[in-house]
């Protein structure tokens, strides 16, 4: 045998190295399942009513609040974006939405240790008080969703 303290030192810091590269969810669709069911996470979308679009992002146990803020406001961004929309109202709930209160940031929660956020979103073609820019929303937080360390 050579050497095994080397070979068991190797090993160690192969495992140390797995452990430290764990890290949080990515800036990802959800793809067609569940994001609850998903272990990955990642964004999901829906029509709602009114011509409402309910956005989601769910987490890992690894990621942090404020990166589901970036990553769920981002995509309500690219989303408005994809439909030729300059601004949109951003609703934390569905009764929001109905009150028109308009939200300015997304405010995720847990759900069994697990971040969240759940929006809803309106397309809106003209300036108004409340609304978001699409392209600046977009502009400020490209660099951050896709440069966030894990």
């Amino acid at each position: 045998m050579r050497n095994p303290t080397k070979r068991c030192r190797l090993a160690l810091g192969l495992m140390l190295a797995m452990a430290l590269t764990a890290c949080s969810t990515a800036y990802q669709d959800a793809g067609q399942s569940s994001p609850l069911k998903n272990p990955n996470g990642g964004y999901a979308e829906e029509k709602g009513p009114g011509g409402l679009i309910k956005v989601k992002y769910v987490g890992n146990r690894e990621i942090l609040m404020y990166q589901v803020q970036n990553y769920t406001l981002y995509r309500c961004a690219e989303i408005a974006q994809r439909e030729g929309s300059p601004y949109f109202a951003l609703y934390q709930t569905l009764a929001d939405a109905l009150q028109d209160r308009r939200a300015d940031a997304v405010r995720p929660t847990t759900l069994l240790g697990v971040p969240h956020a759940e929006v809803y979103i309106k397309l809106q073609p003209a300036a108004d008080p409340g609304l978001l820019s699409t392209a600046q929303t977009l502009a400020r937080l490209k660099p951050i969703v896709f440069k966030d360390p894990g």
